[in-house]
Parts: structure tokens; C-alpha cells; sequence
């Protein structure tokens, strides 16, 4: 039995409901840890598009019954748009996604690799009437909906951004150890140190095939599974020399990682035998909040009287003090804030409050500084850029910076 309301709604009212389902803006969601344990091989295409779908599970169908399929649908037009794709061939790439995802069985391995086995996450994927849809696993249902444990809390913005399915996969796969593998060595509570063996990482990234039948008798219903014997075993042979797979497949998600996402990652390489032979990798993420602001550093009064010192070089001496000090609080004692002031006053005509001005443009980011009187003679030229030796009353200018607010001792 299909779920509720799935049986009797036309195709013009189904694609309706699904109409705004992708979301255009950044999206939080969670993924179960077993999922992104599992062992597949898998386009990038189809990882994104799950992504999607798991990022607005509070719309998937899911029927009363525990025994029901879950059911998500998505608009094509806007699944397309999310996913930047050219609406020529889309129609072709989904019927690839859905000829990948049908049936496929995922291999999975407990949090403590004790046991391991194999389940069809995607039972059927259709497209008609310009609607996506995907029937999930019933017996998935707890991994899919209302997860209260052993999860991990994606950025839909950050996954959509990924070109390689290598950095998608080691992503998901490092985000998920995050919060079980911190490092005790007395580093930040923000860092982790996560190990795989290669041979598991390759089965984890997808370079090794999860699903084929030779791989699968090594693994299924093993305690303990021989990830070597696994990889050694298969028929399909793909990167397996360790430059090989440093290049095109460590290096690159490495890199993509670090440049796009909130994790910081380097790795050390596990070495055994004659010649150095690698057989695991050490990974160090750092977990960073791309939301959070890095704290300014905060000055010591010495470091402002000399920054003061060379603000007055670049305002030059026509500046009292006491104004030299404000613009170097508007700036945040910034140089280079100052400097781009200076230059577009020296372009400005029509300016009778050179401080007022400079601080105005400083807060404004130098776009609505423009004043609106009506232009005058030119000011001096290089009035602002004077970079020579002055000589100054360093007494007065320490004097200000130690008793602010004390008055002009220009």
C-alpha cells in the first residue's frame, strides 16, 4: 500500500505539493550515522539529491503503518535550479540517478565494526508529471524520520557545493566521527583525531564496490570484516597504487573540504613493512563555525600610540589629535581602512569636515561617504598621502591615546 494521500492525488496536484519542496536557502539536516557509514558506490549526483531529500524529510509521505514505505517527492524545475544543472540533458541525468539508487544494497557496519550487512535503501525512483519521487525502505523508517540518536547534523549549502564525490563521501564520513573521537592529547575540545585503515577508507569513498558479489562474501554477516581481503578480492581494480590515490582522491577531498566547508582537515599516513607500505590514515579535523566571527585581538595601549604614529603619516599633520584618534577607532586602528578613506577624500570635492567625512566613510564600507554640497575648488593634491618623516609632539599624541576623551593636545 502506497502512503496516504499518494494513491488518489493526480500528477497536476502532486507536482504542485512538490513544488516548493527544495529548499533556497541554507538547510540544516540530519543524516543517521548508519547511513553515512555504509559501504557504496554512488554518483555524486545521486548524493546530492539525497541530500535534498533528506534535508525536507518534515514533507516526507510516510503512512500510519510501520510496514509503509516513505515517500519523497521534489519538483524537477526546482531540483534542477538547486542543483545548478543544465536543463537539457536533467531528464537523462535522473533517469541514470534513479536506475543507480533502485534496489541498490548498501553495505553498513555497526559503530563498533562488529557486525556488517547488507540493505536496499531506495526501492523504487520514478519521474512523471515533472515530480522526482523516491520510495524508501520501510525498514530504514527509524533512520530516515524523528532521529533522536547517532546522527550527525548536515549543511545542505556545504554539501551542494561539493565537485568531487570523493570530498562529498570522506565529508559526511569525517562530520559523522566528530562527536566520538575527540582527542584526549590535551588539544582544543574542537579537534579530533579519527583513523581508518585504507583499505575501509577505499570501501567508504567508493573506489572499491561495495556491492559486488566477491566483496559481499567477505563482508556480509561477518564480525570483524577483513576490509583487506575485501579490496584485494575485488574484480574492479581502481586506484590502487597509494600515489594514485593520494592525487585523485585524499588530496582533492582534502583540499575542497578545507576551502568550502566548517571542517579543517590534515591527515598523517600509518606506514608498516619493507618500504614503508601505507595501510591507514590518521586524520585531524578541526571543527570550525562559519558562522562565528574570529574575536578581535585586542590592542595594548603601546601598540595604538604606535599605530597612531603612523595614522597621523597617512592623515598627515593637519590632523589634531583627538580627530586622529576617533578615525582610529572607526577603523578599528585598521591601516588599510584608513589609507582607502584617505584616497577617496583626496578624489572628493566639496568636503568642509575632513574627520566627520573620513569616520563616515570608515563605517559606511566607502559607499555612501559621497557628500551632497555642491562641488568646490579642489583639495590640495596629496594633502592625504603624505608618507615622509613628520616631526611630531609624541608626548601629546601618548598623552591622548593614555587620557581619551581628555581634550586636543595637538
Amino acid at each position: 500500500m502506497r502512503a496516504q494521500a499518494a494513491g488518489k492525488n493526480t500528477g497536476k496536484k502532486k507536482k504542485e505539493e512538490a513544488g516548493s519542496f527544495v529548499p533556497s536557502e541554507i538547510n540544516i539536516y540530519n543524516k543517521s550515522n548508519f547511513l553515512i557509514g555504509s559501504k557504496y558506490k554512488s554518483s555524486l549526483l545521486e548524493n546530492k539529491i539525497m541530500a535534498i531529500s533528506l534535508a525536507n524529510s518534515d514533507r516526507f509521505e510516510t503512512g500510519a503503518s510501520e510496514n509503509e514505505s516513505v515517500y519523497s517527492r521534489m519538483n524537477v524545475a526546482e531540483l534542477r535550479k538547486a542543483l545548478g544543472a543544465n536543463s537539457g540533458s536533467f531528464y537523462q541525468q535522473l533517469n541514470q540517478v534513479a536506475k543507480e539508487m533502485t534496489g541498490k544494497s548498501i553495505g553498513m557496519s555497526s559503530e563498533d565494526s562488529r557486525t556488517f550487512r547488507y540493505v536496499a535503501v531506495v526501492i523504487s525512483a520514478e519521474c512523471k508529471d515533472g515530480v522526482f519521487s523516491i520510495e524508501y525502505n520501510h525498514a530504514l523508517r527509524n533512520m530516515l524520520l524523528q532521529l533522536k540518536r547517532n546522527y550527525s547534523r548536515l549543511n545542505l549549502s556545504i554539501m551542494l557545493k561539493f565537485t568531487s564525490n570523493y570530498s562529498f563521501r570522506l565529508y559526511e564520513l569525517l562530520k559523522s566521527k566528530c562527536y566520538h573521537s575527540r582527542d584526549d592529547q590535551g588539544s582544543s575540545a574542537s579537534t579530533y583525531k579519527i583513523r581508518f585503515s585504507l583499505s575501509e577508507l577505499k570501501l567508504e569513498l567508493g573506489i572499491v564496490n561495495a556491492e559486488l558479489d566477491k566483496v559481499k562474501r567477505v563482508l556480509n554477516n561477518q564480525a570483524n570484516p577483513d576490509f583487506d581481503k575485501a579490496v584485494e578480492i575485488s574484480p574492479e581494480k581502481m586506484l590502487t597504487n597509494w600515489s594514485d590515490f593520494k592525487r585523485k582522491a585524499l588530496d582533492r577531498a582534502v583540499n575542497e573540504i578545507n576551502d568550502i566547508s566548517d571542517l579543517h582537515v590534515t591527515y598523517d599516513t600509518i606506514k608498516h613493512g619493507q618500504g614503508g607500505k601505507v595501510y591507514g590514515v590518521d586524520f585531524t579535523v578541526v571543527l570550525r563555525d562559519a558562522a562565528k566571527k574570529e574575536e578581535p585581538v585586542e590592542l595594548t595601549e603601546d601598540q595604538k600610540i604606535e599605530l597612531l604614529f603612523q595614522i597621523r603619516d597617512i592623515l598627515g599633520e593637519s590632523f589634531p589629535v583627538r580627530d586622529i584618534r576617533k578615525i582610529a577607532e572607526a577603523a578599528d586602528f585598521d591601516l588599510e581602512k584608513i589609507r582607502t578613506a584617505c584616497d577617496l577624500l583626496d578624489k572628493t570635492t566639496g568636503v568642509e569636515n575632513p574627520t566627520g567625512w573620513l569616520i563616515k566613510a570608515i563605517k559606511d564600507g566607502y559607499q555612501k561617504a559621497e557628500p551632497r554640497q555642491p562641488r568646490k575648488a579642489a583639495a590640495k593634491k596629496g594633502a592625504f598621502d603624505r608618507f615622509e618623516q613628520q616631526d611630531y609632539d609624541f608626548d601629546s599624541i601618548e598623552y591622548a591615546v593614555l587620557h581619551e576623551g581628555s581634550g586636543d593636545h595637538s
